[in-house]
């Protein structure tokens, strides 16, 4: 099995390449996802791999429209494709586009958003023919489906070992009002907790190819090595894009290099983020759907008031009100959290939301009540006790 790896950005190039690795995948700004390479940044550091004999793979990996797409050609017509092993894309155009132009060149199939049973993937393999060097399965690929695909599909398969797991991308600009600025310096990042898990804050990127969301934990399955390569795959892909400093490449390659892979758990206590296997071992994907809505926290038409918005320790909770349902000096109010608590309390003073006091909250869009233990964000407020 080898290593693979991303250069995103030229300052990385040099430390990335000196890790000694099988094959590099290069970014450019207007053909991958998270790439910063210019075009000329590209052609030097492929011709550098080139001569170092390691294998170089043009990343072509965003979703299109027309006008992007007519620009990604441009791009790929005006490099020399001769320094590339292969081209890695997702896009069915894109594909067609490779096949059709370049019949010598190599296609790496990336089908991490979705083709994740056999048929689709032998469906694949007839399209694109002996231009398919390897296909790229996602991350929700449980190991018994990696087994089932490599005993019936005679082509290498790679899969990631260590990395970010992307939820959702779009080639909208969801952050941003005003749309794409233009500079790739100018990524907009932001931290967004969903309703049904208020604790873990997920990261989302907004670049000039949209926006993007990954999962508070990593993809670590470094750990799992040989079993993995019992597997019968290839290529572990080892994603380091994001990390501040690429000195975990290094130990992961001087490891791999020296067969020490009982060591490999070691990684996780220089790694910057927490980790998990996601789907590795299993893949249940149905078992999360009934917890897709925290019961907890629906809504109950009988005395509704409102949502919790904030709440500051020994101050106070804001209140943003919902519902026609006033609350007054001396009602009682019941707040239901999203792990299930019950807070009861006897309301002896409301504030508006520049603090003044007021007898109810007739109407008023947010009010301010004394802080109560134990309430969090999102919890919901009713007036008098849930039945």
């Amino acid at each position: 099995m080898q290593l693979v790896t991303s250069i995103s950005k030229m300052k990385h190039s040099d430390e990335i390449i000196d890790c000694g690795l099988y094959e590099v995948i290069l970014e450019h700004r207007l053909l991958s996802k998270f790439g910063e390479l210019s075009t000329e940044e590209l052609i030097v550091i492929a011709e550098r791999c080139q001569a170092l004999n390691i294998k170089v793979v043009l990343s072509w990996d965003i979703l299109m429209v027309e006008e992007n797409f007519d620009r990604a050609k441009s791009i790929i017509e005006s490099i020399n494709v001769n320094l590339f092993h292969a081209i890695r894309a997702q896009d069915p155009g894109a594909i067609n586009y490779i096949i059709e132009t370049m019949p010598q060149m190599k296609v790496q199939l990336q089908v991490e958003r979705g083709s994740n049973n056999i048929e689709s993937l032998k469906m694949w393999e007839k399209l694109i023919g002996d231009n398919l060097d390897r296909i790229i399965l996602s991350t929700e690929v449980a190991k018994e489906s990696v087994k089932e695909f490599v005993k019936q599909i005679d082509i290498d398969f790679e899969i990631l070992g260590l990395g970010r797991i992307l939820l959702f991308y779009s080639p909208r600009n969801l952050l941003s009002a005003a749309g794409p600025t233009g500079n790739i310096d100018e990524n907009l990042i932001a931290n967004v907790k969903s309703d049904e898990s208020p604790n873990h804050n997920m990261d989302v990127i907004e670049n000039i190819h949209g926006t993007f969301m990954f999962h508070h934990k990593d993809h670590f399955l470094l750990d799992n090595l040989e079993e993995i390569i019992e597997l019968g795959v290839k290529f572990l892909r080892i994603d380091v894009r994001f990390e501040k400093s690429n000195n975990i490449l290094s130990k992961i390659s001087n490891l791999y290099s020296s067969h020490q892979f009982a060591s490999f758990y070691k990684i996780k206590e220089f790694y910057s983020r927490k980790v998990m296997k996601g789907f590795y071992t299993i893949n249940r994907t149905d078992a999360i759907f009934k917890k897709l809505k925290n019961y907890r926290i629906q809504k109950i038409d009988n005395g509704y008031i409102g949502d919790v918005l904030e709440v500051k320790k020994n101050e106070y909770i804001a209140i943003h009100i919902k519902s026609n349902q006033q609350l007054k000096i001396g009602d009682n109010i019941s707040i239901l959290t999203p792990d299930g608590k019950n807070k009861t309390s006897s309301v002896s003073e409301i504030k508006n939301s520049t603090g003044e006091s007021i007898q109810s909250t007739r109407g008023y869009k947010l009010i301010l009540l004394k802080h109560i233990s134990g309430v969090s964000v999102r919890s919901r407020a009713y007036l008098s006790i849930l039945e």
